[in-house]
Formats: structure tokens, C-alpha cells, sequence
């Protein structure tokens, strides 16, 4: 058998292969969306700044630790910097659905971060960012997406889905995929609850 013809290829994939990455949350049942029939304006008013990721669903007294601000602001493509300084001050976060306006606004209250309007879409009453092109930092390069949607529960809670993935290549040599999905909820502070 010639072992030098394979000696390149094999090893390279798999490399590949074991530089492959994805992760998947699962939703937990009473985290569902639930039906609205005023479009996308259900997201209208002030919610917890801090939020539960999925391992602490059914758990009363795990602490909140996901932000608000950086949870619905898209990371991979438009890398948004935030001063993290500034993002623990933050005591609650509005929203306001405002298509003729740019979509979404997001105010954080305490400390001195910016509002930022970001261009979500209302389907089928869920809030929808989907954002594709090229990734780069200092070490790598590559192509990625992110989609982030947006829903009310059945307690009037806000449940952010947070999906992203990339190929690349890390040094300009080494291929690398990977992809996650993750899932928050925030409690709402005002605001009419419109469950429907």
C-alpha cells in the first residue's frame, strides 16, 4: 500500500473534523412561545437587565447572569463593543417596537451605555435579526451568520433565541466550524402583559 499518496489528505480531515464545534440548548417547555395578535408591539416595555440561561430553568433561586443589552445585539458579524464597565451599572432595559423607525430600540437604564435601534423583523409575531458575512479577529478569518429571534411567554416573559455559526481558519491555516444555539428569558417589569 503506498502510505505517502494518503499521508496529506487524511490527516487534514481528520483535523477538521476534530476542530468542529456545535452546541445546542434545549428549550425548556414553559419557555414556549405563545400566540399574540398584535404583531410585534407585545415587546413594548422595561424588562430585567439580567436574565436565566437554559441550565437554570426550574430553578428558583439560580442567580440571573445573562445580559439584556448583549443578548438581543448581534456579536459575530457587526461586533458591537460594549464596555463592560458600563453594562453592569445597567439596572433595567426598555424596548420599543418601532418598524417605520428601524425596528427595535433598546435603552439600557443605569450606566452610560448608548440605545441602539436594530433592524429586527416581526414574523409571524416573533422578533427576527438574521445577519450573514465575513467574521475577522486577530487570530482568524472566516464567514458566519447569526440569527437572533425574539418571543413572549406564557408568563409575559422575554425568551431570546441566540443561533451563530462560522467556518474559518484560525492562523490563516487551520479550518475550524462551529456553531451554538442558546436560549435566555428575561422577566418584564411594565407594560401590559398581552398574552393571547
Amino acid at each position: 500500500m503506498e502510505v505517502g499518496r494518503w499521508a496529506g489528505p487524511v490527516p487534514a480531515v481528520v483535523m477538521a473534523l476534530a476542530l468542529t464545534a456545535c452546541m445546542r440548548d434545549t428549550l425548556p417547555d414553559n419557555w414556549g412561545p405563545v400566540e399574540t395578535t398584535d404583531r410585534c408591539s407585545w415587546i413594548d416595555g422595561a424588562y430585567e437587565a439580567w436574565g436565566h440561561k437554559t441550565d437554570d430553568a426550574g430553578l428558583h433561586d439560580a442567580p440571573a447572569t445573562i445580559p439584556l443589552f448583549t443578548a438581543i445585539l448581534p456579536y459575530l458579524i457587526d461586533q458591537v463593543e460594549i464596555d463592560y464597565e458600563e453594562l453592569a451599572k445597567v439596572e433595567r432595559v426598555t424596548l420599543h417596537w418601532a418598524p417605520g423607525e428601524g425596528g427595535l430600540s433598546i435603552t439600557p437604564v443605569g450606566g452610560a451605555l448608548k440605545p441602539e435601534v436594530l433592524d429586527y423583523a416581526c414574523d409571524a409575531g416573533h422578533l427576527v435579526l438574521r445577519l450573514t458575512g465575513p467574521t475577522l479577529e486577530k487570530d482568524w478569518v472566516g464567514v458566519g451568520g447569526e440569527d437572533i429571534e425574539l418571543w413572549q411567554d406564557g408568563e409575559g416573559g422575554l425568551v431570546v433565541r441566540s443561533s451563530s455559526r462560522a467556518a474559518l481558519a484560525v492562523f490563516m491555516i487551520v479550518p475550524l466550524a462551529y456553531g451554538e444555539t442558546r436560549y435566555y428569558r428575561f422577566s418584564r417589569l411594565s407594560a401590559a402583559f398581552r398574552a393571547r
